[in-house]
């Protein structure tokens, strides 16, 4: 079905508005710029569709915007720098995809942001503190441990890293934010549904820095510049928790490190060399599931 409803908390009222051009199931609705935007799905035969859709409140209309490159359907999505943010999904019921799909409003076009770690489709998606937050799902194995896995998109980076570990596999979970958590509610896995809640609270931003700023220069997100040749020390804090990893640039250079708190760190270059040494302690910087 394309019906679409409004609910107002006020009134505790349900008030039906325009329908859907293209009706469609395990599609991804999210609001950018005062309007909401409805992209990708099911259609009858369970194929996903590439229409892109979007809603405007005040004239009560659909527009039709420019079709996504890849088909997809029970994708995860999240907003980040006014842009819209799909990851994952499938092209069918049956069927798991990896990559990230990123639109524009501001000039109705698409392009494609890094892949994320593991094909998974029934993921949920939320934004917590400029970060997308990818949960749950099933993934082509449709492992347990698969549906508990956390991914964290760095857009600034263009890169993803793991995040806290669910304590419960989750496939097509519902998520949302409020007071500086990630909610994670509800969904089922196999044929087990469940009711419990799960919340993120990230700790303190993790803090940057180099003990040899002659060698690099570390920005408070995380991207790093070589400034001459030697070994530096590049430190993620964050409270009490840190890590570090040691970076030996060989020549002045463009470095890309990550911003979340992992310590997870990799060379855009083949003249510099990264030895992880940070400890697995360093994920409780982005707090833990509980």
């Amino acid at each position: 079905t394309g019906a679409l409803w409004m609910y107002d908390p006020a009134a505790n009222t349900w008030t039906q508005k325009a329908s859907m051009p293209t009706g469609r199931f395990h599609l991804t609705l999210e609001a950018v710029g005062g309007k909401l935007y409805a992209a990708g799905g099911l259609v009858p035969g369970y194929s996903a569709t590439t229409v892109l859709e979007a809603y405007d409140p005040v004239s009560n209309t659909w527009q039709t915007k420019a079709p996504m490159p890849l088909a997809r359907a029970m994708s995860a999505g999240g907003v980040i720098n006014g842009r819209l943010l799909m990851a994952g999904g499938g092209a069918s019921s049956s069927e798991s995809a990896a990559e990230l799909q990123i639109y524009d409003p501001a000039t109705d076009a698409w392009t494609a942001g890094a892949s994320q770690p593991l094909a998974r489709q029934v993921q949920k998606g939320a934004v917590l503190n400029g970060k997308f937050y990818v949960v749950g799902g099933v993934s082509p194995a449709a492992t347990e441990a698969d549906g508990k896995r956390t991914f964290v998109y760095d857009y600034e980076a263009n890169a993803w890293n793991e995040g806290p570990v669910l304590t419960v596999a989750r496939y097509g979970p519902a998520t949302a934010t409020g007071a500086g958590k990630l909610f994670v509610a509800g969904s089922a896995f196999g044929n087990v549904s469940t009711t419990s809640l799960e919340t993120l609270a990230p700790s303190s931003e993790v803090v940057w820095t180099t003990d040899a700023s002659t060698v690099a220069v570390v920005s408070a997100t995380g991207w790093a510049t070589g400034s001459g040749a030697g070994v530096a020390r590049v430190i993620a804090s964050s409270g009490a928790v840190s890590g570090y990893a040691n970076l030996t640039v060989t020549a002045t250079s463009f470095v890309a490190l990550s911003a979340d708190g992992f310590a997870s760190i990799s060379s855009a270059r083949s003249d510099e060399t990264i030895t992880p040494v940070a400890p697995a302690s360093v994920a409780a910087a982005y707090g833990a599931a509980t």
